[in-house]
């Protein structure tokens, strides 16, 4: 029986063949994100619906997320970074600026997909619906994989066929 859930995007995604979830996310559920489970594509905010349905097509791929440059603030004109940057070159000794360039970086998942139903071509079905099939306590605060029942994902999934008929 091939597992089912919801993976939580943000906005930008459009169909693309994979979704980024996190460190937590997989290690919690990587036993429910195999090959060919099932999955609702939920946006967050400001669209905050289901806008999609996947499938999971393989393993999934580790990746790594650069470290946040010190340096960038958009707010501080280029030229202040250079100045920064040099200023502390010179105060540091080599062995210094190798230790604190050594960050570990955290670790990201990419979820390979096949779209079954795309994004601008399927209704959306909004959280306030999402929270009447599922409780009102459902929420897509801080996941990026929600586990659903066989039984939660066909109610949900039968809302596209309802809109079909009328």
């Amino acid at each position: 029986m091939s597992p089912y859930g919801i993976l939580i995007v943000d906005t930008s995604w459009l169909n693309h063949d994979s979704v980024e979830i996190d460190k937590t996310a997989y290690l919690r559920h990587q036993d429910k994100l195999i090959k060919g489970a099932h999955a609702l594509i939920f946006v967050r905010e400001p669209i905050d619906a289901v806008v999609a349905e996947a499938e999971i097509t393989g393993d999934i791929i580790q990746t790594e997320t650069q470290p946040p440059d010190p340096y960038f603030n958009p707010s501080i004109p280029a030229n202040i970074h250079l100045e920064r940057e040099l200023n502390e070159i010179h105060s540091q000794t080599d062995a210094s600026i190798a230790a604190n360039n050594n960050q570990v970086m955290a670790k990201t998942y990419r979820v390979p997909l096949n779209i079954t139903r795309m994004k601008g071509q399927t209704p959306q079905i909004p959280l306030t619906h999402l929270q009447k099939i599922l409780g009102s306590d459902f929420s897509v605060f801080d996941e990026t994989w929600i586990a659903l029942s066989k039984k939660q994902y066909d109610t949900i999934t039968t809302e596209w066929t309802k809109e079909q008929v009328q």
